[in-house]
């Protein structure tokens, strides 16, 4: 059973934010980050009680985050369709060095638009 928990804030989540920075391809804008990222809700994601992910999203019904740990890697699908059905989510910021949750993004996408370059 996968469920989602709002956290009151990003600590609780610190120590897989630093592992989901460590798996992008390239550094994060740090604006991009402490402005747009760490403001926003975050969820801690759990499959039956264990911690699995964390994803953060936006009162514009946006995906702006996703991580899930190694070692559900092989449920992220599943965890990923959770994510978008539970809480109602229509868009996602992906960036082309966040190759996970670019690689759900695209297999899910209707269209695509350039937000920055």
């Amino acid at each position: 059973m996968i469920t989602l928990h709002k956290l009151p804030d990003f600590q609780a989540v610190e120590d897989m934010k630093r592992r989901y920075l460590e798996s992008l391809s390239a550094p994060l804008d740090g604006m991009w980050e402490m402005g747009f990222i760490n403001p926003q809700p975050h969820w801690q994601i759990r499959v039956d009680e264990a911690l699995a992910g964390y994803f953060v999203s936006n009162d514009e019904q946006t995906l702006l985050q996703f991580y899930v740990r190694p070692e559900f890697d092989h449920q992220s699908s599943r965890i990923f369709q959770q994510v978008l059905v539970q809480n109602n989510l229509k868009y996602a910021m992906v960036g082309t060095i966040d190759p996970l949750l670019l690689r759900h993004c695209l297999d899910v996408q209707r269209s695509v638009k350039v937000h920055t370059h």
